[in-house]
C-alpha cells in the first residue's frame, strides 16, 4: 500500500513538472531537476536540454507546489521507513515521456555546483539525462 501512494505521488510530481508553464512551449527533450530538502533548505535547480542537447537553466514556474508534494513524498518515505532524502534528481526525457527519480539520504550536495557561476553548463551536463 505505501509503496502505491509514494508510486503515485511520484507519478504526480512528473506530471506537476511536465505540466509547468516554464516548459509548456514544448521545445525540450529531456528535463532534470534537483530538490534539496532539509531542515534550513527548500530549493529547485532545473535545466531543460534541447534536442542537440544544449542546456538552458529554468526552474518551474510553479516551483512551490512542486516542493511542497516532494515534502509531502519525503514525509512518506521516511514515515514507511525508506529515510527522508536529503536531495531528490528527477529527470524526464521525451518522447514517452520516461521518467527517472533518484534519492540521495546522506550527500546534501551530490547534486550540486562546485561553485556558482555565470557559466554553469558543467553542471547541467552532470545532470543530463542519459
Amino acid at each position: 500500500m505505501t509503496d502505491s501512494i509514494q508510486n503515485a505521488l511520484i507519478f504526480e510530481i512528473g506530471e506537476m513538472i511536465v505540466e509547468d508553464p516554464r516548459y509548456a512551449d514544448d521545445a525540450w527533450h529531456s528535463i532534470s531537476l534537483v530538490a534539496t530538502i532539509g531542515e534550513d533548505v527548500e530549493e529547485l535547480t532545473a535545466f531543460r536540454f534541447d534536442e542537440a542537447g544544449q542546456s538552458s537553466p529554468g526552474t518551474p514556474r510553479r516551483g512551490g507546489a512542486i516542493l511542497d508534494k516532494l515534502i509531502e513524498l519525503r514525509e512518506q518515505m521516511q514515515q514507511t521507513g525508506g529515510g527522508a532524502f536529503v536531495q531528490c534528481l528527477i529527470q524526464i526525457k521525451k518522447p514517452d515521456y520516461d521518467l527517472t527519480v533518484k534519492f540521495e539520504h546522506d550527500d546534501p550536495e551530490r547534486w550540486s555546483p562546485g561553485s556558482v557561476s555565470m557559466d554553469m553548463s558543467a553542471f547541467a551536463d552532470a545532470l543530463r539525462p542519459a
